[in-house]
């Protein structure tokens, strides 16, 4: 019997090996779908009737098999549970992560399968800073005011949500009065005259985004275009900065407005 079935086998094309990989993918299968029930059920269990908002939380499977582990990540196990859980709950969570480990550390785990436990994180959210200062940069030209202090409160209650940069407090442009929150000395007596008479009157402005905090913005008359320059100095490089997309604004930038004028960025605590 034994060598009619290793013959049927030969014929067919498969081998004991064949046979105990199939073995092992069914059974990977079954496990697979097992586990997708078990957090469905465990879900269902502590969430039950409540409204609650899984875009921005993290779904996080820490599994202790390390050959459980190795079947999970070498599958699509990940896309395939987020896929059943939008199917048979409506849940999209923000991120689901497999995560190996050695065994549960605190009491937010929640065990669903022998060696596998749940955890449900939100998701990390980095607050914006709201304070920053703008100051001059020694013997780079010279500002109306010592520093300037740039709020993100008081950011929103400005007519155009902005703090102007550019030449003098109150220039006339072109017949209209323009006010710079940020202004860099006008008078021909100030030491740093020399210097900031090649910044624009309307040079370039900054706004503010909770998600990316103090932005950078060139305008027009602050443009390569228009013979300027606007860019900002870090330690890791120079970033040009068009009248197109704004740049974020780290601590300890340096601001530069023509060659001549450099603004520090500090963020406040």
């Amino acid at each position: 019997m034994g060598f009619l079935k290793n013959l049927s086998s030969r014929i067919l094309g498969k081998t004991d090996d064949n046979r105990q990989a199939e073995n092992r993918n069914c059974n990977s299968i079954s496990n697979q779908g097992d586990l997708m029930n078990a957090i469905e059920l465990v879900l269902k269990r502590n969430y039950k009737g409540q409204k609650t908002n899984f875009n921005n939380k993290m779904l996080k499977i820490w599994t202790f098999d390390t050959l459980m582990y190795d079947s999970l990540k070498e599958s699509r196990f990940i896309q395939e549970l987020a896929y059943f859980l939008d199917n048979q709950m409506g849940i999209n969570f923000h991120s689901i992560d497999l995560i190996p480990g050695s065994g549960p550390v605190n009491t937010s785990f929640t065990e669903v399968a022998e060696n596998v436990y749940i955890e449900i994180r939100k998701k990390n959210v980095q607050i914006a800073a709201r304070n920053a200062e703008i100051s001059i940069v020694n013997n780079y030209g010279s500002l109306k005011k010592e520093k300037y202090v740039l709020d993100a409160y008081e950011i929103e209650t400005l007519p155009a949500k902005r703090y102007n940069i550019g030449i003098g407090e109150v220039p006339d442009v072109r017949g209209r009065f323009r006010i710079n929150q940020i202004a860099i000395d006008d008078d021909p007596s100030c030491s740093g005259f020399e210097r900031n008479k090649y910044v624009s009157r309307t040079h370039a402005y900054i706004r503010y985004s909770s998600n990316d905090g103090f932005l950078l913005q060139a305008e027009t008359e602050g443009t390569t275009k228009a013979g300027m320059r606007t860019r900002i100095l870090r330690e890791n490089g120079v970033i040009d900065v068009d009248d197109v997309v704004a740049q974020p604004l780290k601590d300890g930038d340096c601001i530069e407005l023509s060659r001549n004028v450099r603004l520090m960025f500090k963020i406040v605590e």
